[in-house]
């Protein structure tokens, strides 16, 4: 009689194996928990640009993929429409729990009608937003622009820097203090002088904005708070020293000194797994900074001296030990003290009550 015990053993691994792949095959999209998760993500740009909203869903969709949530993008909703409203309107209809929201603009177009979607929740950039269904999160890029400006601080020659900044806010806000608190931390003679253009991605007005504060305001590096990198073009083709923002630039000259940048899937994940776990409420915030890695500059240009390197480097280490850009003595630009010497600025006001501007900060109106 033939023994079968040789041909019974392969064909009992190709079973295991078959309901292994039938077991992943019927969870995905769904969580650790066992219930299916479907996040909405609703952004101003594209996945496949070159800024906030590539960064952005880049982020969301690798903490999706790695906690089997299935991701559901609206791109291209403009931040000062309507659009936002019907592109909620179809991830809920198809089933999204929870919404994403990638520009604060959208506030203001959705705060009176988040009530009529009080089984979803909607995750907001904006600290603003105050309903029993909104949770905010952020990054702590201030500190990333805090290192930044020190780099400014010690490569302008003129003294005198340009920033461009899409609007008044206290985020953008915060980005301008702190990047000025960075250049002046090193070199108190200096001057960001800010130009605001009233929008996150507008390649002409932003543009015209760079040009004029160079001829007009001999600023001789630039950096700005907008969607996409435009200045950077045009520092580019002026031939003047550049930080970026988002994305760093390829194949730049070396007058592009370094990118601040930063990693949304540390948020996204924290994010999600507080979602699946039911461990969220409408007091939770997520914003992690260096110390989680989710801030960073990219890599330096050898216009980068030594110094401006090792003072990045101390100024690190001392985040990182506890001490937040926003402490010790600081002053606004009316003179008013704002931050005692053994004191430092609260989470709360950093990101609700930023509506001043420190000493070093400037404006010009185009």
């Amino acid at each position: 009689m033939p023994d079968n015990r040789n041909r019974i053993i392969p064909i009992a691994s190709t079973v295991i194996i078959l309901c292994v792949i039938i077991t992943l095959i019927a969870n995905l999209g769904r969580n650790s928990g066992g219930k299916t998760v479907t996040a909405g993500f609703i952004m101003n740009g594209d996945s496949d640009g070159s800024g906030w909203d590539t960064l952005h869903y880049e982020g969301l969709e690798k903490a999706c993929r790695n906690l089997h949530v299935k991701l559901t993008v609206k791109q291209n909703v403009p931040w000062d429409s309507n659009d936002c409203l019907d592109a909620v309107r179809q991830l809920a209809k198809g089933g999204a729990n929870l919404i994403v929201l990638s520009s604060m603009g959208y506030s203001n177009k959705l705060e009176k009608s988040l009530d009529r979607y009080k089984k979803i929740t909607f995750y907001t950039v904006d600290s603003m937003l105050k309903a029993p269904n909104s949770r905010f999160y952020f990054l702590r890029i201030y500190q990333a622009r805090y290192l930044a400006g020190i780099i400014a601080g010690l490569t302008t020659r003129t003294d005198r820097i340009g920033y461009i900044a899409s609007m008044r806010s206290n985020e953008v806000n915060r980005g301008i203090n702190a990047f000025t608190l960075g250049v002046r931390s090193v070199n108190p003679l200096a001057s960001v002088c800010v130009s605001w253009t009233g929008d996150w991605n507008n390649r002409s007005t932003e543009q015209t904005a760079a040009h004029q504060l160079i001829s007009r305001r001999n600023v001789d590096l630039l950096t700005y708070h907008q969607d996409d990198r435009f200045i950077a073009d045009v520092a580019e083709e002026a031939g003047i020293w550049c930080i970026g923002y988002h994305i760093p630039l390829e194949k730049a000259s070396p007058k592009y000194l370094t990118c601040i940048s930063y990693d949304w899937s540390i948020v996204f994940d924290e994010l999600l797994k507080k979602y699946i776990k039911e461990t969220d409420s409408d007091k939770t915030v997520i914003w992690p900074g260096l110390e989680q890695g989710a801030v960073y500059l990219t890599r330096y240009s050898s216009d980068v001296s030594e110094r401006a390197r090792d003072a990045v480097l101390d100024a690190k280490m001392r985040i990182l030990q506890g001490q937040d850009v926003f402490s010790g003595l600081i002053y606004d630009n009316h003179g008013v003290k704002r931050c005692d010497e053994q004191e430092s600025i609260s989470d709360a006001e950093l990101l609700n009550q930023m509506n001043w501007f420190v000493e070093g900060v400037v404006f010009y109106d185009n």
